[in-house]
């Protein structure tokens, strides 16, 4: 085995019509801030008053009831963005679904061989391998896409489908099982069944699991390739950040882009709300404790319905610049920041 047997694999709801994975950094991209103080605050607001009850944690896992909880709290969010140069594959199998993210309700999944894209790898992990920029699919990729997610595409969209240079099937049933179907009947690849848990090194235990991940190693040593979680890549959490130097601006452009977002609706929502007293402290103290008690009683006051409707025009006039091709790209957002003197009046 050596690094020809290896693929690359990623679970995407994005056709790749022109044959390009393209990283978010570098096309319009608006996103719910889920996670964040914004979401926190909103969410206790919307428990307050009964809107959406209280946590059970007994239904952790879930999956029909943190759906609703999120569509319901997702609905009175304003859309942000964020930046990723990279574009994010695992090896030889699909990620398992954890609380954070679902791969196996995606509608395709797009396999493709490591050598091809080696040069560009910039961390090499079983669940994490980043590559950095634009990924171009080679003659030897293979795109999978479900059955009733093909059938509701326009004829035109089919009808790109087959100008691709590589391999499209169109697939039944679930996506894990097509996987591993596409790499055990390749002539070149094999399946394994990826592990979250660190101890596990990336794969359930099987017949080729420790000769895959002694491949991995060698192949990460002879490129000089660092093993890198993408958390710790994005967090500079790690040993190797010294070699990772395309990559070592993530987080603080990440940062430029959420927040660049936040104050626009920040400013937006103080100056609709009647609240243009409160703008002084946007952006420098956007994220203090006292800011989140001022906008929680001045939403509160103005009343969580008008609130969503102002949320409901902000993110209908992002939508429309987005479909108008107007909305600036992550990418934009951080060289216009960075050119105006690290001011977010962009």
């Amino acid at each position: 085995m050596n690094i020809d047997n290896i693929a690359i694999v990623r679970a995407t709801n994005i056709i790749p019509f022109d044959g390009v994975i393209n990283p978010i950094s570098e096309v319009p991209y608006l996103v719910k801030p889920n996670g964040m103080q914004i979401s926190f605050m909103i969410s206790d607001l919307l428990t307050e008053q009964g809107i959406l009850e209280s946590y059970d944690f007994t239904k952790i896992n879930d999956e029909e009831y943190q759906t609703k909880r999120k569509e319901i709290l997702d609905s009175y969010l304003p859309y942000i963005s964020s930046y990723n140069s990279v574009v994010l594959f695992s090896l030889n199998g699909l990620v398992p679904d954890d609380m954070n993210n679902t791969f196996s309700n995606k509608n395709c999944v797009i396999v493709d061989g490591l050598k091809e894209h080696i040069s560009d790898v910039v961390s090499l992990m079983p669940t994490d391998t980043a590559i950095k920029g634009k990924v171009i699919i080679s003659s030897s990729g293979v795109l999978l896409i479900k059955k009733d997610f093909y059938n509701s595409l326009s004829d035109f969209d089919k009808s790109r489908l087959c100008n691709l240079n590589f391999t499209v099937k169109i697939v039944n049933g679930s996506l894990e099982e097509a996987v591993k179907e596409t790499l055990t009947n390749s002539d070149r690849f094999h399946y394994e069944k990826l592990s979250l848990t660190r101890s596990a090194g990336g794969f359930f235990p099987s017949e080729t699991s420790e000769d895959t991940k002694r491949v991995i190693n060698e192949i990460a040593i002879s490129y000089d390739i660092p093993q890198v979680l993408y958390y710790d890549l994005l967090t500079k959490n790690n040993d190797d950040m010294g070699r990772l130097s395309s990559v070592a601006s993530e987080y603080d452009n990440s940062l430029i882009v959420t927040n660049y977002y936040l104050v626009n609706f920040y400013n937006y929502l103080l100056s609709n709300m009647g609240c243009s007293a409160l703008k002084s402290f946007v952006p420098d103290y956007m994220d203090s404790i006292e800011f989140i008690k001022f906008l929680t009683v001045a939403i509160r006051n103005y009343g969580l319905e008008n609130y969503k409707k102002l949320v409901d025009s902000y993110n209908e006039q992002l939508e429309k610049e987005k479909e108008m091709g107007l909305l600036l790209t992550p990418e934009q957002i951080v060289n216009t920041y960075k050119d105006k003197g690290n001011s977010f009046n962009i």
